[in-house]
């Protein structure tokens, strides 16, 4: 009797097939394999990926040379009058004289010397000739020639 006669005469059904399983053993992990050949270029730039995190700040760097000297700026406003000095000793008092006077086209007037002699040097302009006066009484008479 082959198995389909058994079935039908035991009043009982084929058992159903089972899928067939399969059983893999996982292992440690392989060194990884070489870097494989470089893809063609001129393709389209994939999607750029997302900002890592800012690393830490590094050193200081040296100082760099100074820059130019800027435009000076607008003055500023003029600051209160301060307090008054102290006053200072008495000076010597000046000896003026008259030096030099002399005619000129121009008004001058130099002084000249060391403290406390001074000499006042005068340039001084001749105005033009006045009008004649009119004749003056006539004076007593004179004492006789001899």
């Amino acid at each position: 009797m082959d198995n389909n006669e058994f079935f039908e005469n035991t009043n009982c059904r084929p058992p159903r097939p089972r899928p067939i399983q399969r059983i893999f053993y996982i292992g440690a992990t392989g060194p990884t394999g070489p870097t494989g050949p470089a893809g063609e270029s001129g393709g389209p730039t994939g999607p750029t990926g997302a900002t890592g995190a800012t690393g830490a700040t590094g050193p200081t760097g040296a100082t760099g040379p100074t820059g130019a000297t800027g435009a000076t700026g607008a003055t500023g406003p003029t600051g209160a009058t301060g307090p008054t000095g102290a006053t200072g000793p008495t000076g010597e008092t000046a000896n003026i004289a008259i030096g030099t006077v002399t005619s000129g086209d121009t008004a001058q007037a130099t002084i000249t010397g060391t403290a406390p002699n001074f000499l006042l040097n005068l340039v001084l302009p001749i105005g033009p000739t006045g009008a004649t006066g009119s004749t003056g009484p006539t004076g007593p008479t004179g004492p006789a020639g001899a």
